[in-house]
């Protein structure tokens, strides 16, 4: 697990070191899995990659739109009680695997 040092919850819009590459693959396939009963695959493009700032903002509307869906009936928590602790990227497959405080 890669740690997201300076991931500000998900209410914030500026992360430390916004234009660090954290992975320079596109596609990539986020897994959404807390605060939700069920686990949701959305897949993400981005010319270049994936540095900290579009990364976060990437995982902030993807989990924007999950809230928006019926999944958040059954969600533990709400969107602003949400912090990205990590993240697991593997580089075969292309699937972040995210790591999610509250």
């Amino acid at each position: 697990m890669k740690e997201f040092k300076g991931m500000p919850n998900l209410r914030e819009e500026t992360v430390e070191n916004p234009d660090e590459i954290l992975i320079s693959d596109s596609p990539i396939w986020i897994e959404f899995d807390y605060p939700f009963t069920k686990s949701t695959v959305l897949q993400y493009f981005h010319p270049g990659g994936f540095t900290r700032q579009i990364l976060f903002n990437t995982i902030k509307v993807g989990y924007k739109l999950l809230f928006e869906t019926e999944l958040a009936e059954n969600a533990i928590h709400g969107y602003g009680d949400l912090f990205l602790e990590g993240f697991d990227f593997n580089p075969e497959t292309h699937i972040l695997s995210l790591s999610m405080g509250s």
